[in-house]
């Protein structure tokens, strides 16, 4: 076992709680926005999707459902042992291949 299993373990239950407020918070905004729009057009949502506000709240909800299913990831493949000599090098693909898409989804949400 590693010596960072317990820093995992517990970002995973912050991140979850973090997630679970994030996702709260983003499908009420939008089931508001929805379901007060009087006249229900795209730009009307677009107002609500442009607020600096709710692109901050959508990046940090990227953030951490990307970390959260990352280390996820890593914590099964840590319970297989037949993969202890390639695990480093497919984490470590996942790491950079979760970063790229973080600055993409970043980049497109700003945007906006």
């Amino acid at each position: 076992m590693k010596k960072n299993f317990a820093l995992k373990w517990l970002y995973q239950r912050i991140s979850a709680v973090i997630l679970a407020v994030l996702l709260w918070l983003h499908v009420h905004y939008v089931i508001k926005t929805v379901i007060t729009m009087e006249t229900g057009t795209f730009s009307d949502f677009m107002v609500l999707i442009t607020h600096p506000w709710i692109k901050f709240i959508e990046i940090v909800f990227f953030f951490f459902a990307l970390s959260h299913g990352l280390i996820g990831i890593d914590a099964v493949l840590d319970n297989y042992r037949f993969f202890n000599t390639s695990k480093r090098l497919i984490s470590r693909c996942l790491w950079v291949a979760g970063s790229a898409l973080f600055c993409g989804v970043t980049i497109t949400v700003l945007r906006i």
